[in-house]
């Protein structure tokens, strides 16, 4: 056997032992009896929460798998890992090392709450946080309306403007003095995810804690992965679905939907095709092509889940079974940022300009 095949090999027994444990226990993350954020030592010990900023292929099948089970789960690995990203491409202090050590190994969780970044580069909104000199550091107020992995072991990343200068990037662990973290309950999905806002009063930041003085660029750095990564939670929950609609199309008063059944699946074969030429070389990947796959596989994430629960009948519409938790996880797809009509607005501006 090359060393090839056996390290494919050992690739592929992790995701079946990964997603098999997975399954065991979506039940009580759905419940929130358990943190979506339980998987991340398991991953650690495995080697896989931290297999590079440039190996996106890699991690676009391991989160594909755990959504397959749980999306949850597959959001709250998503969310650390692009924190991992972000502090791989910051310059080196010990301050960084230290984080990426804990982060690496799961003694720390890693919160992304560069939505309001993103956005701002894109023109649509202001940053909500605001940067002041404060001596040789800064002084950070606002608020992150949205953020997931809000632990109390939780390191932060997030966008702040400055007057006169462009904006930054920092990173901070939550439990730093002026952080107060306001918890949301009774989420229709996602509710173990540790969802919330972040209310910043005099926040101090360390220079060292500065992962960039221009946020544009560290955004277009780590966009791809950000998108082709999100995109894989979304097909890892179609492929489900659609394997559920595939055991259940052949009943005689089923067969009228076979078509759509196969019509979705081509299109997830088609989706995953692009995701993984986008994933094998995301630097080479333009904007186009991002937005686009981010933008297909939520559209067909919710209508697979549709079709599976109208295939599925009565015992799916029981709110504890795993199809109606289907439904309930693609409902999050559209609103999550970048959201459905945020990703609209992004392909025409692009289509306007060509």
């Amino acid at each position: 056997m090359s060393s090839a095949v056996a390290e494919r090999s050992a690739i592929e027994l992790d995701l079946d032992e990964i997603r098999s444990v997975v399954a065991a226990n979506a039940s009580a993350v759905d419940r929130a009896e358990l943190p979506a954020s339980w998987l991340l030592p398991e991953l650690a010990q495995r080697g896989l929460l931290d297999s590079g900023a440039e190996d996106v292929a890699n991690l676009a099948h391991l989160i594909d798998t755990i959504a397959q089970e749980d999306l949850a789960t597959a959001f709250s690995v998503w969310a650390h890992r692009m924190v991992l990203e972000y502090l791989t491409r910051a310059e080196r202090s010990p301050f960084i090392d230290e984080e990426l050590a804990e982060l690496r190994t799961g003694a720390r969780v890693g919160s992304t709450a560069m939505a309001s970044g993103v956005k701002a580069l894109a023109g649509i909104e202001a940053l909500p946080v605001t940067a002041t000199r404060d001596g040789d550091g800064l002084r950070l107020d606002g608020v992150i309306p949205w953020a997931s992995n809000l632990t109390a072991n939780g390191t932060v990343v997030l966008p702040a403007g400055q007057v006169g200068a462009p904006p930054i990037a920092v990173a901070l662990r939550l439990d730093t003095p002026g952080i107060t973290r306001r918890d949301v309950r009774g989420l229709l999905a996602l509710e173990a995810t540790a969802s919330g806002s972040l209310q910043l009063s005099g926040v101090r930041v360390d220079p060292a804690a500065v992962l960039s003085g221009d946020l544009g660029t560290l955004v277009r750095g780590f966009r791809p992965a950000f998108l082709i990564l999100q995109s894989s939670f979304a097909l890892g929950l179609a492929r489900r679905a659609v394997a559920e609609a595939q055991t259940l199309d052949h009943r005689p008063d089923q067969l009228a939907l076979r078509p759509q059944v196969q019509a979705i699946a081509a299109a997830l074969a088609r989706h995953t095709a692009t995701r993984d030429r986008l994933a094998a070389a995301p630097g080479q990947a333009s904007d186009r092509e991002l937005l686009t796959l981010r933008l297909d596989v939520v559209e067909l994430a919710v209508a697979a889940t549709r079709l599976e629960s109208t295939l599925t009948g009565g015992r799916g519409y029981l709110a504890a079974s795993p199809t109606a938790r289907r439904l309930r996880e693609a409902a999050f797809l559209p609103i999550q940022s970048p959201s459905e009509g945020h990703l609209r607005w992004e392909l025409s501006s692009l289509a306007s300009t060509a």
